[in-house]
């Protein structure tokens, strides 16, 4: 599938085409068919955007590979000569460039990442934050259980904090079991049942309901608490209310006590 949007962006963007990579689980590891993202990163010459194209090649790529894997395809897109602050347009959070800098694997073109340097890991942070919060909201941390049979989305879920956490205290992007392995808390059972169901898919559906049900609250809280007490957390005010929430929806008797 990542050839057919390779071979399609060679043929909409012709000489325009700087360089392709596979970025994210496809390129520093812990890629799952059941749960993740494919994705993909163009960079371009030239100073414009090229969101349209994008679109297109996702679609045509859609269309040609009818596939739930196909329609996970994320394009990435920058002018190279921008790719230290991409042009509004332009799609290419601080994160998945680092992630870029770091692990992108080149599939066509030549190799010109270094040309911008990694992005501050003050922006990979910020972003970061933004995201969860924009993204991760009230309702994914309170309101109930997601269907198991689910699997992307349950395991986001369980797995979103950890990544968080990953990112801001190492200034690092990488795989789900490198963020797990980085996780220090008292809700591990969870944390590896949701590793476990991303490669194995889930296998007990009413013990991991209750697993979730009863732990998925209490590891939000514990990870944003302990972020929101760094000072050199980005928005931790806003993380802390969010775990002062958390707090008081288990404080309901709603969670089942941890460990």
């Amino acid at each position: 599938m990542v050839d057919i949007a390779v071979q399609l962006a060679r043929k909409c963007l012709g000489d325009d085409l700087a360089a392709a990579y596979a970025i994210g689980s496809l390129a520093h590891g812990g890629f799952s068919p059941s749960a993740s993202d494919v994705d993909l990163a163009l960079l371009t010459e030239g100073t414009e955007p090229i969101a349209h194209v994008a679109a297109m090649i996702a679609a045509e790529t859609a269309r040609r590979k009818p596939t739930t894997l196909a329609g996970r395809l994320s394009i990435f897109h920058a002018p190279v000569t921008r790719l230290s602050e991409p042009p509004r347009g332009a799609r290419f959070p601080a994160i998945d460039r680092l992630d870029l800098y770091d692990h992108g694997v080149l599939l066509t073109g030549t190799d010109r990442r270094v040309e911008a340097g990694p992005p501050l890991r003050e922006a990979v942070a910020r972003e970061a934050v933004d995201f969860f919060l924009e993204s991760v909201s009230r309702e994914v941390i309170f309101g109930g259980v997601a269907s198991v049979d689910d699997v992307r989305g349950l395991t986001k879920r369980v797995l979103a904090p950890v990544r968080l956490a990953f990112v801001v205290e190492t200034g690092r992007v990488g795989s789900n079991d490198d963020a797990a392995a980085h996780y220090d808390g008292r809700w591990r059972s969870l944390v590896d049942a949701a590793l476990s169901w991303r490669v194995d898919g889930i296998r007990g559906a009413a013990q991991a309901a209750n697993l979730v049900r009863s732990s998925l609250p209490a590891l939000h809280g514990e990870i944003l608490e302990r972020l929101a007490a760094d000072s050199h957390t980005p928005r931790a005010a806003d993380l802390g209310a969010l775990a002062s929430a958390v707090a008081e929806f288990g404080s309901s008797g709603e969670v089942v006590k941890g460990p």
